[in-house]
């Protein structure tokens, strides 16, 4: 009865596999409960009233007020989760005058797992790569027509390949890779090494200042560091047990990675490590965070912290120079955040584009963007984001990209002359 209601109320979701997976586990200790509190009621019972007769009646009216109960519960549940839905999909600030435009032709059906830029291909432009669940697809980055589409299935890499946390990187030769939790695909699906028995928390591909090639920066197994070439080989392994990593660079060029790593179980530490593993700084975001990444707002060197619904925005000494918490949305976060500076209007510094997401039971995410001011000028619940990417626009602006379960959407800034015609 309660795998039923936590799945009606959709709790639990069979096809999420974290979720699955903590349902599994759940509902046989919920039934152990129940069922030991139950023979504990009965036991009581038994010895109080006296009459068998009347515990008889007794348990039958027990047996339909526990099933009204059940009922009224998951009939309560549905008319919350139709409130959801029905405020969904919805933009509740919308004072930047934004213009969407829906870019999904460009690739395949399904959703957008990872968006990149750079040099991609033997061409010297720079092209826009697009990862979906099978297939990657090279974009003109000015145009984003379709260059290239590479079919993952046919190297039969699907669910094989590509596991958790996927990135992709320029593999130094004119071409790139893949990078997972399961390990390092090359551009034709073929599964070149694999990480084995690690256990994989968070991937970085990045090439490092004076490298030709990139590197794979991983943090596994709860307590290593460490940076492998593109061969798998291992350069380095140092001892942190980070939950989070992502790429940065400091103002004065210092440092590759920052990492999230919990040294007790009431403090956190971000730090700044350069590509020898070592670590140059360490600075002090609050205990709740779990993501970090470097943002270029309101300045390059800042790093993004945050956890689901709330988030701050750090600089490289540390110091808190915005903060923001998500309130009254459709439904509650779980994810998150990730970020991305974009310049948006002419003449001004950059904006701040977020997203938070719900539980994997519930694939929705809020895309919020503010002003360089730290404004909330636009906030949209929609399905699952799964990426941001700022492109430019070839006018000294950038537009922002938004990939996900409903494909990919661009977002720009209305030009002022375009608002004061209409």
């Amino acid at each position: 009865m309660l795998a039923t209601v936590l799945l009606l109320h959709g709790t639990i979701n069979l096809s999420a596999t974290s979720t699955a997976v903590l349902g599994l586990i759940v509902i046989p200790i919920y039934g152990v409960m129940a069922a030991l509190v139950g023979w504990i009621v009965g036991m009581i019972t038994a010895r109080v009233v006296a009459s068998a007769h009347l515990r008889r009646r007794l348990a039958f009216v027990c047996l339909i007020v526990g099933s009204l109960a059940a009922t009224g519960y998951v009939v309560y549940a549905t008319h919350v989760t139709a409130w959801r839905e029905a405020r969904f999909p919805s933009v509740s600030v919308d004072t930047l005058p934004i213009s969407k435009r829906d870019l999904s032709g460009c690739c395949p059906p399904g959703t957008i797992v990872r968006l990149r830029i750079g040099n991609f291909d033997t061409d010297p432009d720079p092209e826009i790569v697009v990862l979906g669940p099978r297939w990657v697809a090279l974009l003109e980055a000015d145009t984003y027509r379709q260059t290239q589409l590479l079919d993952l299935m046919k190297a039969q890499c699907h669910h094989v390949c590509l596991g958790m946390y996927p990135d992709l990187v320029p593999d130094g030769t004119g071409g790139f890779v893949i990078v997972s939790a399961n390990g390092l695909v090359d551009q034709n699906g073929r599964l070149r090494w694999a990480f084995g028995g690690h256990f994989v928390d968070s991937i970085v591909p990045l090439r490092t200042p004076g490298d030709s090639r990139p590197s794979i920066f991983v943090s596994s197994r709860g307590d290593r560091l460490e940076r492998r070439d593109l061969d798998g080989k291992e350069l380095w392994s140092v001892a942190l047990s980070a939950s989070r990593i992502g790429k940065y660079s400091g103002p004065d060029g210092q440092g590759v990675l920052a990492a999230l790593s919990t040294a007790s179980p009431n403090h956190n530490m971000a730090l700044l490590i350069d590509q020898d593993g070592k670590t140059i700084k360490q600075l002090a975001p609050p205990i709740w965070a779990s993501e970090v990444q470097e943002i270029s707002w309101p300045s390059p060197s800042h790093l993004l912290v945050g956890n689901a619904g709330k988030f701050l925005i750090l600089d490289h000494q540390g110091t808190v120079v915005f903060q923001h918490s998500l309130e009254a949305l459709s439904f509650d976060p779980y994810h998150g955040p990730e970020g991305a500076a974009v310049r948006l209007a002419p003449s001004s510094p950059p904006y701040l584009a977020v997203v938070s997401h719900g539980s994997s039971g519930y694939p929705r995410s809020v895309l919020m963007i503010f002003n360089p001011a730290g404004e909330v000028l636009w906030q949209e619940a929609m399905p699952k984001v799964r990426s941001l990417l700022a492109v430019e626009t070839g006018d000294g602006l950038e537009a922002l990209l938004v990939g996900g379960q409903v494909g990919l959407t661009e977002y720009r800034l209305v030009p002022a002359a375009a608002r004061t015609s209409n």
